[in-house]
């Protein structure tokens, strides 16, 4: 999440298939209190991807999902 100071509105980054589920995306706005008319629309960024949106090995994903509760 970040603040524009000048345009007034908060930020919202998130993983791809958090941002497929709208009620995980309104629940989240909510336990964080972000006003619906000052938020823009959630925003994908390169830093925030689960393990499942990664590029990697089976292996991979079976260790980092052990850590995620899919």
């Amino acid at each position: 999440m970040g603040y524009q100071k000048k345009e007034a509105k908060f930020y919202l980054f998130l993983d791809p298939c958090i941002m497929a589920n709208r009620e995980i995306v309104d629940q989240i706005m909510c336990e964080l209190n972000l006003p619906s008319a000052d938020t823009t629309a959630p925003t994908l960024d390169a830093h925030y991807h689960c393990p499942r949106c990664k590029k990697k090995t089976k292996e991979q994903l079976e260790e980092e999902e052990a850590d995620w509760d899919f």
